[in-house]
């Protein structure tokens, strides 16, 4: 985040830099292609930026998701030893153990529905996971097409001041819209169940 704002501040000192040194009689063409650079610029650095917001966010997920998954196996563990413990104490007379035995088969299915419920949460985070990988694929697709624009901006029509090569806009606004679609999607999984 912090390289993004120094980019950001870098481009906007070398566009201030360029405008002071530029001569006053300088013609409309010339500040219109400036303007259009320095907007792509700004874009990328914005598409840029977002990218990075969304791999620390996939990042957190698998974080958590292997947190669950810990919290899976200790349970399964300490179930276990618990069976294990059962066994070695069968021993006693079976009326003196049906309290303990009872009390012990009650424990070893509330540990049953703590594995389903932790099984249950894993399987919400790795479709939430699935959601933030593809979202950032998206946001990556995204990128490159406006690098690709960008580069447009660099051969302009002498006459109008127009890139030659024709704006992919419509490309542009449907990954925007997929990134929010997916974005949305992912927000979507990461609520509390009610």
């Amino acid at each position: 985040m912090n390289s993004a704002k120094t980019l950001f501040i870098s481009s906007l000192f070398l566009f201030l830099a360029a405008c002071t040194t530029a001569p006053a009689a300088e013609d409309a063409e010339a500040v219109a292609k400036r303007e259009a650079d320095f907007e792509s610029q700004r874009l990328f650095e914005e598409a840029v930026l977002q990218e990075t917001r969304e791999r620390e966010a996939a990042e957190r997920e698998l974080a958590e998701q292997q947190a669950v998954r810990e919290l899976n196996n200790n349970a399964e563990t300490e179930a276990q030893a618990e069976a294990e413990a059962q066994q070695r104490n069968a021993e006693p007379a079976a009326d003196e153990a049906a309290p303990e035995v009872a009390r012990q088969q009650t424990r070893a299915a509330e540990l049953r529905r703590q594995i389903a419920a932790n099984k249950a949460e894993t399987e919400k985070l790795e479709s939430s996971n699935a959601a933030l990988s593809e979202a950032i694929a998206a946001a990556e697709n995204l990128s490159r097409t406006l690098a690709a624009e960008q580069q447009k901006y660099n051969s302009t029509d002498p006459a109008t001041g127009q890139p030659v090569d024709v704006l992919a806009k419509t490309r542009i606004e449907e990954l925007k819209a997929q990134v929010e679609r997916l974005r949305a999607q992912a927000t979507a999984l990461n609520q509390p169940a009610p």
